[in-house]
């Protein structure tokens, strides 16, 4: 029973919200009143478990090139952009979500199947430095690549005009997707270990 109910926890805190009934004021609602009715070893493993899980959104958020360079624009939340299929969102929409399929795919398991060889001959590279080098390093890459190849440069601190994303844009940011994603995985092991073992 108790595999089950581990497994059951997995499964639901790895399920996207949208699949979920009530919404998220009403999983919160119900996770609140559970949580004072557990007992106190359980407590302590679902407080683990919530702590790894912001650990690890806080790694993925530090590799996000737009989550660590802002040109007054909320980190790309206000530069409206097309791509080359006629989609059209916010700068970091499209680097959250649009170029990490570009690059991936829709299939998790295949996604991970292809970041697997660039992480195995990548490992010990990435795993140098610390916070602060990771975070410049990904700082970098946001000027020189998210921002750096706009077809329309931003003002001077001031937020960028519509973008137009070509096939160019498209093609330069496949690479650093990926390359970002398997160091958050490297450096997210790094911390893990390090906190945990």
């Amino acid at each position: 029973m108790r595999g089950l109910t581990l497994s059951m926890v997995v499964l639901l805190t790895a399920l996207p919200s949208a699949v979920l009934a009530w919404g998220g004021e009403g999983h919160r609602i119900i996770a609140a009143l559970a949580y004072e009715r557990l007992a106190p070893n359980a407590r302590q493993a679902v407080d683990r478990l919530i702590a790894l899980e912001e650990v690890e959104h806080f790694m993925g958020d530090m590799h996000q090139p737009l989550h660590m360079t802002d040109n007054g624009d909320r980190g790309g939340n206000e530069v409206q952009a097309s791509l080359p299929g006629g989609e059209t969102a916010n700068l970091r929409h499209i680097w959250d979500t649009t170029l990490v399929a570009a690059a991936l795919g829709p299939d998790e398991a295949q996604a991970e199947a292809q970041l697997r060889p660039l992480v195995a001959a990548n490992a010990a590279t990435w795993s140098r430095g610390d916070l602060n080098a990771w975070a410049s390093e990904t700082h970098l890459v946001g000027v020189q690549v998210a921002y750096g190849r706009l077809p329309a440069k931003p003002p001077c601190g001031g937020p960028a005009p519509f973008q137009a994303l070509g096939q160019d844009y498209v093609d330069a940011a496949v690479p650093v997707v990926r390359e970002q994603l398997g160091r958050a995985a490297v450096r997210l092991a790094i911390v893990l270990n390090e906190a945990l073992g």
